[in-house]
């Protein structure tokens, strides 16, 4: 295996069985995705993108095929273990982010810090360099939601990068956000891909943003049906 490749999938499927019927939401993916890619897959809804990036996760175990990042096989980690790789190795920022209402966004933030026992000072002074980096500062000691969601989006990407992940993960990240944030949400992923190095795993069914990425990936029905260099 080459060392450059972060996620390797080998004919990975899932299957999800419902009495006698069964559904393939992912059948046989085989991908190599190298360190500091901006990938896209596309797809339409219901073709096996989010089922896919589960998988990578180790959300979701695959009834076929391998998963390895970084080499390892974390599916067969034990709970305790998989979710603290999970923690360290993916920052992963989501259509919907889901946030601790009792808590500001400075705290909801830093999160990932309290969870690893950070103190709370340690936690405040992370979380605002990002806010900060990303143009939120101001809305640091506010409820999260009281923001507008494309805002909200800004902060869970804060949130994602806590922990300064190699690889981030992100489902439809502008699905619902104005085209305003839109705009700013992509430049930040891409601002991370180039200037960072990061690793970008990202899927969407808006054409409009393939773009962004250096290889796009199509999925349809669960299965890759082209996979291309973008020219950038």
């Amino acid at each position: 295996m080459r060392e450059d490749f972060v996620i390797i999938t080998k004919s990975v499927a899932k299957f999800f069985y419902i009495g006698e019927n069964v559904t393939k939401a992912v059948g046989g993916v085989s991908l190599n995705i190298k360190k500091g890619e901006f990938v896209i897959i596309v797809g339409p809804s219901g073709c096996g993108k989010s089922t896919l990036l589960h998988l990578i996760l180790g959300i979701i175990q695959p009834t076929k095929g391998v998963v390895l990042i970084d080499g390892k096989k974390i599916d067969q980690f034990g709970d305790e273990k998989k979710a603290r790789y999970r923690c360290d190795t993916f920052g992963t920022l989501f259509q919907h982010t889901e946030w601790v209402r009792s808590l500001d966004v400075g705290l909801n933030v830093g999160l990932p810090l309290a969870i690893k026992g950070f103190s709370l000072g340690v936690q405040r002074a992370k979380a605002r360099i990002l806010l900060r980096k990303f143009g939120i500062s101001h809305l640091e000691y506010h409820n999260p939601h009281q923001l507008s969601y494309g805002q909200q989006q800004m902060a869970g990407l804060c949130r994602a990068l806590i922990l300064d992940p190699p690889i981030i993960i992100a489902d439809e990240p502008t699905g619902n956000v104005d085209p305003d944030h839109v705009v700013i949400v992509m430049d930040c992923l891409k601002t991370l891909e180039r200037e960072q190095g990061k690793t970008v795993l990202m899927v969407t069914h808006n054409m409009n943003l393939l773009r962004y990425a250096n290889r796009v990936i199509h999925l349809v029905n669960g299965k890759v049906v082209m996979d291309r260099k973008n020219i950038l």
